[in-house]
C-alpha cells in the first residue's frame, strides 16, 4: 500500500487555466488526485493520506467514487489514456477485493490487525458506489467492465434485499458481536443515493438483475419520502439523500417531489446561516467539515437550476471561498478546517470539491447539461 502509481498531468476539467494566475483551484486539486498518493500501485484508493503521503486505509466505496470522478474528469477532455490506466487499475483491485473467500471487507487498513466494526458487515451504499463507478468508467471507455466482478456485486447486493422488497443498509456477518446503530447501518434517506446509483448503472452495465433494479426503485421511493418524513439530523447523509434525488432527474415523480427537496435543503441553509458555517448536524454545529461544504454547494447549485430560483444566494461565495482557501500547497484538501482532521489529506473531499467549484462557476447552458445527467461523485 506504500508504492504509488506514477504522477499524471492534471487536466482542465471544469475551468480554464489562467496564464496570469496559474492553475485554477480545480486543477490544483486534480493534480493531487492524479498524483502519487491517492491511488496505490495495486489500484486501491486511499480514503485519506498523511503529510508524508502514507495511506491510512483503502476501501471499495472510495474506489467507486474515484472511478466516477475519473469518468467525470475524462468528459472534459483530459488525457484519456492516463485516466484509463487508473480506471483499469482500480477495477483490478476491486476484482481481487471481492474475489476472495468469505464476505468482502469494507476497509483495509495500512496498519495490520486493526479492529474495524465496518468489517463485520457489507454495506449496500458502498457496493452501489462501486457499481456506479464501474458504469461511469465503462460509459467513458476508460475500461471494459469485468463480467465476473459485476456478477459478484449484483449477487452481494441481492443478499441485502429484505422481505419487503427494499434494500437494507447493511448485512451483518454474525449476530454474536454487537453492531453500532448509526445512520449508515440503518435505512434512511441517504439510501436514495445508493438506489439511484444502481438504477443508473443498470442502464450501462449488463448483469444488473431485474430483482436488484426493482429493489433499487422501491428503495429510492422510500428514501426520498423519508427526506421529509424522517430526515437525518446529520447534514452529510441528508445531503447524500438530496444528491440521490438529483442524480435521477428522469424519474417520473421528479417534478412533483422537487418542492419538498428544496424545502429540505432550505432547512440546511437556515442552519448554516444561523451557525455561520455548514453544521455537521442541525442539532450541533460540530467540526468545520469540508466534505459537507462541497456537498452543500453542489446540491444548492443543482437545485437552484431545477427550481429556477437561487437557493444559495449570498451563501455561495463564502462556500466557494471556504473550499478554495482550504487547498493545501500540494493541492490536497483537508477533511476539516481545524483540529486533528485538518491534517488529513482527504480524497473524497477533494473529489467533491472539484465538482462543487466547477459547477458553481458554470454558465447556465453548461449547468443545464450537467443537471440533465449529473455525474455526482
Amino acid at each position: 500500500m506504500t508504492d504509488q502509481l506514477p504522477h499524471d498531468r492534471p487536466g482542465s476539467a471544469g475551468s480554464e487555466r489562467s496564464p496570469s494566475n496559474g492553475p485554477s483551484a480545480q486543477q490544483r486539486i486534480s493534480g493531487w488526485l492524479l498524483g502519487r498518493h491517492v491511488q496505490c500501485a495495486d489500484g486501491s484508493v486511499a480514503g485519506w493520506v498523511d503529510a508524508h503521503g502514507r495511506a491510512a486505509y483503502v476501501y471499495p466505496e472510495i474506489g467507486g467514487y474515484y472511478l466516477q470522478w475519473l469518468a467525470w474528469w475524462a468528459a472534459h477532455g483530459d488525457d484519456h489514456a492516463a485516466l484509463a490506466r487508473r480506471a483499469r487499475a482500480a477495477q483490478q483491485w476491486l476484482q481481487a477485493w471481492i474475489g476472495g473467500t468469505g464476505p468482502p471487507p469494507t476497509r483495509l487498513h495500512a496498519v495490520p490487525n486493526v479492529e474495524d466494526w465496518r468489517n463485520r458487515a457489507v454495506f449496500a451504499f458502498d457496493l452501489a458506489m462501486v457499481l456506479r463507478g464501474l458504469a461511469a468508467a465503462a460509459h467513458m471507455n476508460l475500461l471494459v467492465a469485468d463480467p465476473a466482478l459485476l456478477s459478484k456485486l449484483n449477487g452481494t447486493l441481492e443478499t441485502l434485499i429484505a422481505d419487503d422488497g427494499k434494500l437494507d443498509a447493511c448485512r451483518v456477518h454474525s449476530t454474536e458481536a454487537t453492531f453500532p446503530l448509526r445512520w449508515s447501518t440503518q435505512r434512511g434517506p441517504f439510501l436514495a443515493k445508493a438506489a439511484a446509483a444502481i438504477e443508473i448503472a443498470a442502464r450501462t452495465l449488463p448483469g444488473v438483475s431485474a430483482a436488484l433494479r426493482a429493489a433499487a426503485g422501491a428503495t429510492f421511493d422510500a428514501s426520498v419520502a423519508a427526506v421529509t418524513d424522517t430526515p437525518h439530523a446529520e447534514t452529510h447523509p441528508q445531503l447524500y439523500a438530496l444528491e440521490g434525488f438529483l442524480a435521477w432527474p428522469g424519474h417520473p415523480d421528479f417534478d412533483a417531489r422537487l418542492p419538498a427537496m428544496m424545502a429540505a435543503f432550505d432547512r440546511i441553509v437556515a442552519a448554516t446561516l444561523a451557525h455561520g458555517r455548514v453544521p455537521e448536524s442541525l442539532r450541533d454545529p460540530g467540526m468545520a467539515r469540508l466534505d459537507i461544504v462541497a456537498q452543500m454547494l453542489r446540491v444548492g447549485v443543482l437545485l437552484g437550476h431545477h427550481g429556477r430560483r437561487t437557493q444559495l444566494g449570498s451563501l455561495a461565495p463564502p462556500l466557494v471561498a471556504a473550499l478554495e482557501t482550504a487547498i493545501l500547497p500540494d493541492g490536497a484538501m483537508p477533511f476539516a478546517r481545524h483540529g486533528d482532521f485538518a491534517l488529513q489529506r482527504n480524497a473524497w473531499v477533494a473529489m467533491f470539491a472539484t465538482q462543487a467549484l466547477a459547477w458553481s462557476a458554470s454558465r447556465p447552458s453548461t449547468l443545464r447539461r450537467v443537471a440533465e445527467a449529473p455525474a455526482i461523485v
